[in-house]
């Protein structure tokens, strides 16, 4: 029996960079690339890939190619490690969420433990499916599922919003945007591509968000009892009942139309007292939504005397001290919760029914819709928006005064003549 001609083969470069290529039956052309990281793992140190090609011209190019990025430690040819979900979410929770505020950063937790225990630690975020996209959307919106993905009896389930079911899915769509962007310690990016693109139109999408606003009237007669609302505080070991930070809570929130969460974390060192008519506020990065620091944004009038009436009360302050104590360490901000139960009395006592949909940040959508007729560019400076449309579109709202003022203004369009 003859014996098979001898199949074409050929090495290229030194020990340490040294790539073999060689001709399979078919005629396809593979190569063994030496591989520095099998060797450090005690494995045999070559990585057999297929070129996909019969050309031995263009293969021998690409042999030396490889050879000097092996030279250069830049070889491309070791197969980047599976994008799995805890690894992509570990790293995003290490390296992103840190640069978010203090609720922004327990939102990421969540979320992703929810999606965890929804695709599964080991789940290869490449091959995310439709299927499981509509399968978390479906459970979420039924119920099925509670804000950390753990499963509800039936029973007991209640159905969410649609916005809810949206929120989740931003999520996950943001981490996968950012994991594209992101490169590991061998410089390979965790995802090479998107797996959410193409879903948006499949995430549910709240047709009628409850999106209530705080008038001026309403203002004032919750203004007139906070004064009522007590706090214990416990600075000296010892609980001692004082009026508690909400009626200047409740100003600078109407007067700035900044996030509540944002009030509560300022200090002392974030007023610019002597800047423009009424004095300025920095509004540091670290408790803004967007992590944008806003240097020098001027007071309106009602806003600064809420800050002298802090100032009045206070001795020993340095620029730490927060402009809104704990009541249980005068150290450390008040929590938003706190602020939110404050107001809950308030409009107990005030006798007002609750805004089904929001506490505090009807007010900072009341302060956009009141300048809705003003410069948006200053608007959005002013209460702390990084988008125009999303003041415009989200925040500002049609109200009763404003369209009975568009309709009273006579408005006919006429032929050309």
């Amino acid at each position: 029996m003859p014996k098979s001609a001898k199949r074409w083969s050929k090495t290229f470069g030194p020990y340490g960079a040294r790539v073999l290529l060689f001709e399979e039956r078919n005629g396809v052309i593979h190569a063994q690339v030496f591989d520095p990281k099998l060797k450090a793992d005690g494995q045999y140190p070559y990585r057999r890939i297929s070129l996909k090609m019969r050309d031995k011209r263009q293969a021998e190019k690409w042999a030396w190619k490889q050879v000097a990025k092996l030279a250069d430690g830049i070889a491309e040819t070791s197969k980047p490690r599976k994008p799995l979900l805890k690894s992509v979410f570990a790293e995003y929770l290490r390296y992103r969420t840190p640069q978010k505020g203090a609720e922004r950063q327990c939102t990421d937790r969540r979320s992703a433990e929810m999606w965890t225990r929804h695709l599964g630690a080991d789940k290869d975020l490449r091959k995310l499916t439709r299927k499981e996209w509509e399968r978390f959307c479906r459970d979420r919106a039924s119920g099925a599922i509670d804000p950390r993905g753990n499963p509800v009896a039936a029973k007991d389930r209640r159905p969410v919003n649609a916005r809810a079911v949206e929120m989740g899915c931003h999520w996950l769509k943001a981490v996968c945007r950012w994991a594209t962007e992101w490169q590991d310690d061998d410089g390979n990016f965790l995802l090479s591509e998107d797996p959410t693109r193409g879903f948006r139109k499949i995430t549910p999408h709240e047709k009628n968000p409850k999106r209530p606003i705080a008038t001026y009237d309403r203002y004032l007669k919750i203004r007139a009892v906070t004064d009522k609302v007590m706090m214990d505080v416990r600075w000296t070991g010892r609980r001692i009942p004082k009026r508690s930070h909400l009626s200047e809570v409740l100003d600078l929130a109407f007067f700035t139309g900044r996030r509540i969460s944002a009030i509560c974390a300022l200090t002392h060192g974030d007023l610019r007292l002597d800047v423009g008519p009424y004095g300025a506020i920095r509004w540091p990065a670290d408790s803004d939504k967007m992590d944008r620091e806003w240097e020098n944004i001027p007071m309106e009038p009602g806003a600064r005397k809420a800050i002298d009436r802090i100032l009045e009360v206070r001795t020993v302050v340095t620029n730490d001290t927060p402009l809104f104590p704990s009541p249980n360490d005068r150290t450390e901000p008040m929590r938003y919760e706190l602020a939110r139960d404050w107001l809950s009395k308030a409009e107990e006592i005030a006798e007002i029914p609750k805004l089904k949909g929001g506490a505090w940040h009807p007010y900072r959508r009341g302060w956009a819709t009141a300048r809705k007729t003003m410069s948006m560019k200053d608007v959005a400076a002013l209460g702390g928006w990084g988008s125009e449309s999303v003041l415009r579109d989200v925040y500002q709202q049609a109200d009763m005064a404003g369209m009975i003022e568009v309709i009273e203004q006579e408005a006919k369009l006429r032929d050309a003549k």
